[in-house]
């Protein structure tokens, strides 16, 4: 492990000459006059804290909103205030998905990461990168590696300031915006043949990380696993799917069939499963449930 907590192959992947065009390149400039409005569409429990998804209803663009202070977590840390499913928030973007001009994979970030309040005027000084003797800090990382997110989440990951402000309050899904994002096939939101065994993509894959599926939907609580299961079938194929959605341990544990429903999917972080995966696995999981009338 690196001084300051960042792993040995981010150093080298940081520090790699083939590398510093890139990261030049896609480094984020925060911009804190934009500003969205942002539905909350899904909203799962993580062991740090809570994850969102969001829908732009201006475009029906799906959006991952991270507060810029999780530390490279990618999560809501649960001491933070709480966003509710249904509700419409105004969000202050640091750097959007749309935005990101990364031309290759990086290093999933670490867990122990620290991020830096340090400018970029600040961190990087008339370019260094350009520097064939330059070799990125500890302070380099923390700033670089604490905007960057990996593929394929960075397609939908949003960072966000601590600013977030209350705009509409609803009980009702928002059913007409989610049906025109609606897909028919799973292979139709995250691409043909990306998917493996049904169940999952690899690390750094561009693909979408998020979308909504229209489809009949099986809700069975699995014994052995101790946890709900989503089957869905379409032309693609058969997809059996752990649930997530918020509330979902307090159903009855009795088969539930949705004859027609939007389905909101969400690929998981990297799973190395005890280091046995590699590349690390990222998990297809149902984060929302809409039952169409």
């Amino acid at each position: 492990m690196a001084e300051g907590g960042f792993p040995n192959y981010m150093l080298e992947y940081a520090n790699d000459n083939e590398n510093r065009e890139d990261i030049e390149y896609n480094l984020p400039i925060p911009n804190d006059e934009v500003v969205l409005e942002l539905r909350i569409i899904a909203k799962t429990i993580m062991k740090r804290g809570f994850c969102y998804l969001a829908l732009d209803q201006t475009n029906g663009r799906i959006l991952r909103p991270i507060l810029k202070r999780s530390k490279g977590k990618w999560c809501w840390p649960t001491q933070s205030f709480e966003l509710e499913l249904g509700y419409v928030y105004k969000f202050q973007v640091i750097t959007h998905p749309d935005n990101a001009r990364r031309s290759k994979p990086i290093p999933q970030c670490n867990e122990d990461m620290i991020e830096t309040e340090m400018p970029l005027s600040q961190t990087f000084p008339q370019s260094p990168l350009n520097s064939s003797s330059f070799v990125l800090s500890d302070s380099d990382l923390q700033y670089i590696f604490g905007y960057f997110t990996p593929f394929p989440h960075c397609n939908e990951d949003m960072i966000v300031t601590e600013f977030v402000e209350l705009q509409q309050i609803s009980s009702q899904p928002p059913l007409q915006s989610l049906l025109s994002s609606a897909k028919l096939d799973v292979e139709d939101i995250f691409g043909s043949n990306v998917i493996k065994e049904h169940c999952y993509v690899d690390e750094n894959t561009h693909c979408s990380s998020a979308g909504i599926l229209r489809c009949t939907a099986y809700l069975e609580y699995n014994e052995s696993k101790t946890k709900y299961c989503c089957k869905v079938e379409c032309k693609s194929g058969t997809y059996n799917m752990p649930v997530k959605v918020i509330g979902i341990e307090d159903i009855d544990t009795k088969p539930i069939l949705y004859p027609d429903a939007l389905i909101v999917l969400g690929l998981g972080r990297p799973f190395v499963g005890k280091q046995k995966y590699c590349p690390a696995r990222c998990y297809l999981l149902v984060v929302g449930i809409y039952p169409l009338p």
